[in-house]
């Protein structure tokens, strides 16, 4: 998506819905001139704009009042995107936003794009490419943790110095080709797979703490698993303080994975319940044990279910150790029951599902666990951001498939390096700008 950064633009920059303020912002060379048609004191007057100085008065739609309202102008390039900009400040209604936007788009205004005004912040040197991204992020945050991050790298040491390194070393090796392609009859050496190697590992550790960032923006994914009957959905219902799933003691009853979000300290939780894990002949139960199987995959933390009258079984043990590598909570469930047998599970949290006990345990052990996944290093970046970095990362490994053939090397390094350099904030490319800002919220 390709940005007309010459005309003046409007967009509502408060949340849809009803609420005591709505905002209206415009920017622009005309934005001032595009407001002074519509707005007029108390009296009925014209109103001359002093920068940074707000206006009461009435928003008009020929002789019609749309609304009381205070008028914001801001002169460049001291303005959030370095132009001349207006911020109108309403009642909260939809209505009357509405009318507001579509009265200023009459008088000259261009709907904005999501994200343009950042974009434009960006482009006019207001705001570097990595608070831009920090910012949008900062916006859709979800958790405590991740509004500490955001604000931490809008206003301490952000990873645009590692982003401009990794731009760096791939400028350095394209340097390196385009002799080897320029100067054939020149005793230059081959590229090594070394460097290339050096870059790749760069990249890799890039990310993979982007790919965290961008995961853990979305939820904490909290999976409950076992083997059928163990409580699972009793567990789940538990942990809801609600009834949302039907629990019977027939083994199987949960066919599908159900989740709900719920909130811990701040942090959302993306809370599945899933199917009881078991070998099945019928085609829909087995697509029932596959679905379960890819939530296990992507899970963060995986709260392991046994039953304590039947004890940790051989299968208990072999789905244990498919998900070794992951964040397991262990769990003894029924212990209310005659017959326990915790053998071989004796680190497991105890609990009654059915009669609440030691629920609080579960509670803690969770908390301590999201705990620690923030604690682990990761990127506070928007999706785009993570899709142009995997584009460097495949680039770079397509790098090595095409030694010799340096021409083709020389484009794939190209690639890679404009992506980096945007990144980075050393390349304004009209084309990976709106690639990245047209996920951006409208209005922002």
């Amino acid at each position: 998506m390709r940005f007309d950064v010459s005309s003046t633009i409007v967009a509502r920059a408060s949340p849809e819905g009803k609420g005591a303020i709505g905002v209206v912002r415009l920017s622009g060379s005309e934005s001032w001139e595009i407001v002074l048609r519509s707005f007029r004191t108390r009296n009925g007057k014209p109103v001359d704009f002093i920068p940074w100085q707000a206006r009461y008065g009435l928003f008009l739609n020929g002789d019609s009042v749309i609304d009381e309202v205070i008028v914001l102008p801001f002169k460049a390039p001291h303005s959030y995107t370095g132009e001349d900009m207006v911020e109108i400040y309403c009642h909260g209604n939809d209505i009357i936003i509405k009318k507001i936007v579509e009265k200023l788009i009459k008088e000259g205004a261009r709907h904005a794009e999501p994200g343009e005004f950042t974009l434009r912040a960006v482009i006019n040197g207001r705001m570097d490419m990595r608070s831009s991204v920090v910012i949008d992020s900062l916006i859709k945050a979800e958790s405590d943790y991740i509004v500490e991050k955001a604000i931490k790298e809008l206003t301490g040491a952000s990873s645009e110095n590692v982003l401009c390194e990794l731009a760096d070393s791939i400028a350095e090796i394209l340097a390196h080709v385009e002799s080897i392609v320029e100067f054939p009859e020149e005793d230059i050496p081959e590229l090594s797979l070394t460097s290339l190697d050096l870059i790749s590992q760069k990249i890799n550790s890039i990310v993979e703490k982007a790919r965290k960032g961008v995961m853990l923006q979305k939820g904490i994914k909290v999976v409950i698993s076992g083997e059928p009957n163990v409580g699972k959905s009793t567990l789940f219902n538990r942990l809801l303080s609600m009834e949302r799933v039907v629990v019977s003691s027939t083994p199987g009853t949960t066919g599908d994975v159900i989740g709900e979000d719920i909130e811990i300290e701040g942090v959302k939780i993306k809370l599945f319940d899933t199917p009881g894990i078991q070998e099945y002949k019928e085609p829909l139960m087995k697509k029932s044990m596959d679905m379960a199987e890819k939530f296990l995959r992507d899970a963060h933390i995986v709260m392991f279910v046994v039953d304590a009258e039947k004890g940790f079984t051989r299968k208990s043990a072999e789905i244990l150790s498919s998900i070794r590598n992951k964040r397991v909570i262990k769990i003894i469930n029924k212990i209310d029951k005659k017959n326990v047998n915790i053998k071989n599970f004796e680190d497991a949290i105890k609990i009654s599902a059915l009669k609440g006990v030691n629920i609080d345990r579960v509670f803690l052990t969770l908390r301590r666990e999201i705990k620690n996944i923030f604690e682990e290093e990761f990127m506070v970046v928007p999706e785009s951001v993570l899709f142009l970095l995997e584009d460097i990362k495949k680039g770079i490994e397509r790098v090595k498939e095409l030694i010799p053939f340096y021409d083709m090397v020389a484009q794939e390094l190209k690639a890679s390096l404009r992506y980096a350099q945007v990144l980075c904030g050393r390349n304004n490319d009209p084309d990976i700008l709106g690639m990245i800002f047209s996920k951006f919220c409208i209005g922002k």
